[in-house]
């Protein structure tokens, strides 16, 4: 991910602060339609999913052997797929012959993500290839925990998982294709949101969050606008700025019209992704310490144990992120930046904030709450009179 310059003239910017707590070998990914394959997950570590045979259409299960170092299973096909003439083939892959690899998106420590078509299905999809000579065994583990909590989750706000294999190289996640990117771009691409469009943004983050803690028991870890991906509505790309009415010469590309219910500044279906850092925990508190440090809350960074919590601070700095265009943690110095969080050091700058309403302001402040168990709840960020100043569909969660 590359970084932003922390300063535009003399305006704090999207800042990408992303120091790892802790290493895993997970990577940002992408959206899209309803699963091709039907899916049997399990809730064990040998989750597994189901896949069709090129030959004779014969059924098979492939799954993460357990232990993980077992043999990995054989390619999906035996008899070459024709390609779709009208994309290119970006380069092939030992194991990945039902796929058309068309364009690398993204990239990690330890994996690869490309745009990729199924070639039986011809759907669309992201594939994300995590080289195994590069991980420990712990390393290792880890993946298969990503996969065994991801294949469980079904929700129009998070990505979905289509398949998770292994060859004799790679593991291999099958996921949704959200063709907008990483929100992370849009908001450095328009400077900041309107209120319109960064609640149209993070009330869909919040829908996903609710279903992750309430429904799967799950806390995501890691929720930050490079793990927010989006599909894009029509709109005309920008070709003005105006001024931003915040700092004497400041201007930002202009939005477009906002249509409730739909999206603007063509950002429409918003979809949490990456869930390298996730863990299972319904009321039991945790002390790993993991995340990015710039979204992650005090108490993670002091190794207390948390909660679901932490998501709702992380919330929290993504809605500061969208209304002003940068984030409320923000410093070179990763130590004084960490620092900063642990004591919640930060303020609505001014004149960046001069024009954001009073209610989106005290919403921020219930979020990024030092004390966890005064901060807000997902079930009260909802009943907030920000939230509620909406369309109703919104808070169909």
């Amino acid at each position: 991910m590359p970084h932003s310059d922390p300063t535009l003239g003399s305006r704090p910017v999207a800042a990408d602060n992303n120091a790892s707590i802790a290493l895993h070998p997970a990577i940002r990914v992408v959206d899209a339609q309803p699963a091709a394959h039907e899916q049997r997950v399990g809730t064990g570590p040998s989750c597994s999913v189901s896949g069709r045979h090129s030959q004779a259409g014969e059924s098979r299960h492939i799954h993460f052997a357990s232990p993980i170092e077992d043999a990995p299973v054989e390619s999906f096909e035996t008899v070459p797929l024709p390609v779709d003439p009208d994309y290119p083939v970006l380069l092939t892959v030992p194991g990945l012959e039902r796929y058309q690899l068309v364009k690398k998106i993204g990239e990690g420590a330890f994996s690869q993500v490309y745009h990729a078509i199924d070639l039986m299905s011809r759907e669309h999809v992201a594939i994300k290839v995590i080289e195994k000579s590069h991980l420990n065994s712990i390393q290792r583990a880890s993946v298969q925990k990503e996969a065994s909590i991801h294949a469980r989750l079904h929700h129009p706000n998070v990505i979905a998982l289509r398949q998770h294999f292994e060859t004799e190289r790679n593991y291999v996640f099958v996921l949704e294709l959200a063709t907008g990117g990483e929100l992370f771009h849009r908001i450095v691409e328009l400077t900041y949101f309107s209120e319109d469009l960064a609640r149209h943004v993070i009330v869909q983050v919040a829908k996903g969050i609710h279903y992750l803690h309430h429904q799967v028991g799950v806390v995501h870890r890691d929720i930050k606008p490079e793990n927010l991906l989006f599909t894009p509505i029509p709109f005309s790309k920008p070709r003005k700025t105006v001024p931003t009415g915040r700092a004497q010469g400041e201007e930002k590309l202009d939005e477009g019209p906002f249509v409730p219910g739909v999206g603007g500044g063509g950002i429409g279906q918003v979809k949490i992704a990456d869930f390298g850092l996730s863990k299972v925990v319904w009321t039991d508190g945790t002390k790993t310490p993991c995340g990015t440090a710039g979204y992650t809350a005090p108490e993670t960074i002091q190794g207390q144990s948390y909660t679901q919590s932490v998501d709702l601070w992380a919330l929290g700095c993504v809605l500061y992120t969208c209304l002003c265009g940068f984030p409320p943690f923000h410093d070179e110095d990763q130590i004084v930046l960490t620092q900063k969080v642990a004591r919640g050091e930060w303020t609505f700058l001014q004149p960046w904030w001069n024009n954001i309403s009073p209610s989106a302001k005290h919403l921020v402040s219930r979020l990024l709450e030092i004390r966890p168990e005064r901060r807000y709840t997902i079930d009260q960020f909802f009943s907030h009179p920000w939230c509620v100043y909406t369309v109703p569909w919104l808070h169909d969660k």
